[in-house]
């Protein structure tokens, strides 16, 4: 029997959707068995390596809502970031040298086994010109089962001064060929959805252009969604850093969470549609 015609754009669109949903639910499930954030003696170990001769106290977020507590990531304001614990600090004459101070820094955490993702600028910007009023910088580093943010603010004209320090978990190496291998049985059934729909709309050409209009429009939701995990990518190239999942545009409370319920809404009409049908049945030569 001929393929209608849009059934190949159909299973292209269900197979990307079915296999975002898959790995996104194979990632979640992953980080149940990802480490646990680091202790009391480790914190304070990793306070120690970064500012030296300053005393930290460490607050974790889960604290304020105990709800929070055995989730690796939750909702904070518009966002799903990584539980983790912060630490703030006034600065100081050596910390006020940025520039001197991060390149200790990161030889300090070269030396202890911490890779340097990022090293970038943080002071704001002049509007007429976009250069940098002061030399403020940040950096994000990882070593196997952690992710350091760290920010040196400094401002000269305006007397400021202050630093920051966040500690999360870093997403296992063995976490991405796993979410990416569960995306194949997702890609697979979104385009067995997409050939058993062609079959039982073949006799009804409304249903089946209501069926890839419907799927259209899934994948038109889907797509902010879509290019919210795309950041997952930098597993590829080492530079994710883990504050945010896979699955954040899906989770309830993340800023794109509004597109999951007509994701879903939609994805249930386009299996109806078909099921509405009759399926054509083959009829035997000579009957």
């Amino acid at each position: 029997m001929r393929i209608p015609r849009g059934t190949t754009v159909v299973a292209v669109l269900a197979a990307l959707i079915g296999a975002f949903l898959t790995a996104s639910l194979a990632n979640r499930l992953a980080w149940e068995h990802a480490p646990e954030l680091p202790g009391e003696q480790e914190r304070a170990a990793i306070g120690r390596m970064v500012l030296p001769d300053t005393s930290l106290t460490w607050h974790d977020w889960a604290t304020d809502d105990p709800g929070k507590a055995g989730l690796p990531f939750a909702s904070v304001g518009a966002e799903l970031t990584a539980r983790q614990f912060d630490a703030y600090a006034p600065g100081t004459p050596e910390t006020d040298r940025v520039a001197e101070f991060m390149d200790g820094l990161r030889g300090r955490l070269h030396d202890a086994g911490w890779t340097v993702l990022d090293d970038y600028s943080v002071g704001p910007t002049t509007i007429a010109t976009g250069e940098r009023t002061n030399d403020s910088r940040a950096l994000i580093a990882r070593n196997d089962h952690l992710v350091l943010y760290f920010e040196d603010y400094h401002d000269a004209e305006f007397a400021e001064s202050h630093l920051s320090l966040t500690v999360h978990r870093a997403e296992p190496d063995w976490f991405a060929p796993v979410t990416f291998a569960a995306g194949l049985p997702g890609a697979i059934a979104g385009v067995l959805l997409a050939i058993w729909a062609a079959r039982r709309t073949a006799l009804y050409p409304a249903a089946r252009r209501a069926t890839v209009i419907v799927f259209g429009l899934a994948f038109a939701v889907f797509l902010p969604v879509l290019a919210f995990g795309t950041v997952y990518l930098e597993t590829l190239t080492g530079a994710y850093d883990s504050s945010q999942p896979l699955w954040a545009g899906l989770a309830l409370g993340h800023e794109f969470s509004l597109f999951s319920v007509p994701l879903l809404v939609l994805l249930a009409v386009a299996v109806v549609i078909p099921l509405c049908c009759r399926e054509a049945v083959p009829v035997e030569a000579g009957s």
